[in-house]
């Protein structure tokens, strides 16, 4: 219902990780930031104290990844005082890592050497299942991917085209761009992302939110307010919540990009078929809303890779010369 809203809330989803200490990280629609950062970093710190505290763990670090950062024309002279002594910090840090890659596979190429390399073990949810026990990840991981339309699959990658692109369909898209107005769950299917985005049964009010998403960008192509919500209530008591938790398109003059914004990737498994899907999804809206072209964001909370995958990513990094 926050499609029918005329001032929809700028916090989309808030997540927590456990690593030594406990750590939040915030996704935000748009937010203005000179007058009012502060006030939302306070009550996200607020959060994360109350929970630490009612989880008896010691409280972290708080990330807030804002899809459109913005400031008044007012306030610009003010705005650029502040941002003076302010740098971007790109690669690999503990609290998080920042990669610009110009293609889908080198991105997926880069994520699991970031992972390999600096991923700290942890035990997982998974232990009924070999190889699954432990995984190697990072803390927050952010991937800008400049020149998706070369929308190629890696050499190395544990999957097929045909695959990628069926699960595109099938599980992220759903169908047409027409209004969707009935189930595309199939038998034996709790959910998809498609169903979450375009016609959720359960909910009280159902949007088709992508197809909402894509009437506002083309009457309009700088609306602050194109986010497609995933996460649903319930998914607090689910054993197997969607890892896609919402993406958001943002345009900006010619070019239009697409924010996906998940709580875990599994970075060997699934993600390059996430990121082939997702980037065909904002190639898609790109054209069907009159881009000229676009750019894909991909962000997962905790990426990582299996301990059972870790010999296999080994040899896509770095493969044994052979013997003559």
């Amino acid at each position: 219902e926050e499609h029918h809203s005329r001032n929809p809330v700028a916090i989309t989803e808030i997540s927590f990780l456990f690593d030594e200490k406990l750590h939040l990280t915030a996704y935000f629609r748009s937010l203005e930031c000179l007058n009012y950062f502060d006030n939302n970093f306070h009550f996200l710190s607020k959060i994360l104290e109350d929970f630490a505290s009612e989880a008896e763990l010691e409280p972290g670090s708080v990330a807030m990844l804002v899809a459109i950062p913005h400031v008044y024309e007012r306030d610009r002279k003010r705005a650029e005082e502040f941002a003076k002594d302010c740098r971007e910090i790109y690669g690999y840090t503990s609290l998080g890592t920042h990669l610009v890659e110009d293609y889908v596979s080198s991105a997926w190429h880069s994520a699991m050497e970031v992972v390999y390399n600096h991923g700290k073990f942890k035990a997982t949810e998974w232990d009924m299942f070999e190889g699954q026990k432990r995984s190697k990840f990072v803390h927050r991981l952010f991937i800008e991917v400049k020149k998706p339309e070369e929308n190629k699959l890696h050499d190395k990658a544990p999957f097929t085209e045909n695959y990628c692109l069926d699960y595109a369909i099938s599980y992220v898209i759903g169908k047409s761009f027409e209004r969707v107005s009935s189930s595309l769950l199939k038998e034996g299917e709790e959910y998809t992302y498609a169903e979450r985005a375009r016609f959720c049964e359960k909910d009280e009010v159902r949007v088709d939110q992508l197809f909402e998403v894509l009437q506002k960008l083309r009457a309009d192509k700088c609306r602050r307010d194109c986010y497609v919500g995933i996460s649903r209530l319930w998914d607090l008591e689910s054993k197997d919540p969607p890892c896609l938790r919402g993406y958001q398109f943002v345009g900006r003059e010619k070019k239009l990009k697409g924010i996906f914004y998940m709580r875990s990737n599994d970075v060997y498994g699934a993600m390059h078929a996430n990121m082939v899907a997702f980037a065909l999804l904002t190639k898609l809206v790109s054209e069907l809303a009159g881009f000229k072209s676009y750019e894909y964001m991909h962000f997962a909370v905790d990426a990582h890779v299996y301990e059972g995958f870790l010999n296999a990513v080994r040899e896509i990094l770095y493969p044994e010369m052979k013997k003559r």
